[in-house]
């Protein structure tokens, strides 16, 4: 009987702990609703003036890449505010939510060192400019594409082929990136190898003529057409002009088309590296 009668008494402080648990749910189902519908409203509203942000930035002509870097920070910022402002009405206190949250991120922050190494050298971005949005960037690595996104993380490029990279802010910060799109003038640089049988000087006369020509070529810039290698495959010219930055890829493909079409009509030979000159 004593047995029975224990485990009908553990059977009941059980049944009573079930009870106040259940009790305390049921009190609680109101403002879990109200906490979860709070966080989803100020999720939309968060989303909602990142976006009225950039648009307003825009229209002010701000700076595309700080207008989406602000607009990033500040829809982060709100919703860590509504974050805070949920769990308050859960009935967690909000000082010991940010006490938890200050211990939380200091181990956090030691266990994410790169990535608030990223945040750093996106602000470092945005400030120094080394690129901005639309710039076409190569880097250590030679990846290279053009700039769409800078964020608090990452830069995302779009290369040629259009494939989308994303690039942690840091190595960008510590490594070398060589900007395509910085400056409004371009140096056009070529290197047209040629046989040992041909004749270089009609070459060069060719050569300087298409650059001197060429639409694309600046007013009064200087034309250099030179050998400047005399290799046992080949005699290399160098041609070298100026060019506006946006007129680069159009100038370069129509100045190769052209010394192809001369250099055949004259039977001027490029080189074959199959060929070994002997001395």
């Amino acid at each position: 009987m004593d047995t029975l009668e224990k485990a009908k008494d553990v059977i009941d402080e059980n049944l009573d702990i079930f009870e106040i648990i259940f009790s305390n749910i049921k009190k609680a189902i109101p403002n879990i609703i109200i906490a979860i519908l709070f966080f989803v409203i100020g999720y939309f509203i968060a989303k909602l003036l990142r976006k009225k942000i950039r648009t307003m930035m825009n229209i002010a002509n701000m700076d595309v890449t700080l207008a989406g870097f602000l607009s990033q920070v500040l829809f982060f910022c709100v919703l860590i505010v509504v974050s805070i402002a949920s769990l308050s009405i859960l009935g967690i206190p909000s000082s010991s939510f940010i006490a938890a949250l200050g211990g939380f991120g200091i181990a956090v922050g030691l266990a994410l060192q790169s990535n608030l190494s990223n945040f750093a050298s996106g602000i470092i971005i945005i400030i120094f400019k080394p690129f901005k949005v639309g710039d076409y960037i190569e880097t250590k690595d030679q990846i290279s594409g053009t700039v769409r996104t800078i964020s608090i993380m990452n830069t995302g490029l779009d290369t040629t082929d259009n494939k989308k990279i994303f690039i942690p802010n840091s190595s960008l910060t510590t490594n070398y990136v060589v900007n395509y799109s910085k400056n409004d003038i371009r140096n056009i640089i070529l290197n047209i190898k040629i046989s040992y049988d041909a004749n270089h000087n009609r070459a060069i006369e060719i050569l300087k003529s298409i650059l001197e020509n060429s639409k694309y070529t600046i007013q009064d810039a200087d034309v250099i057409c030179e050998i400047s290698e005399l290799s046992i495959y080949y005699v290399n010219i160098l041609a070298k002009t100026s060019v506006k930055n946006n007129n680069y890829w159009d100038m370069y493909y129509s100045v190769m088309r052209e010394i192809k079409d001369k250099f055949t009509s004259e039977k001027i030979e490029f080189a074959h590296f199959d060929t070994i000159y002997k001395a």
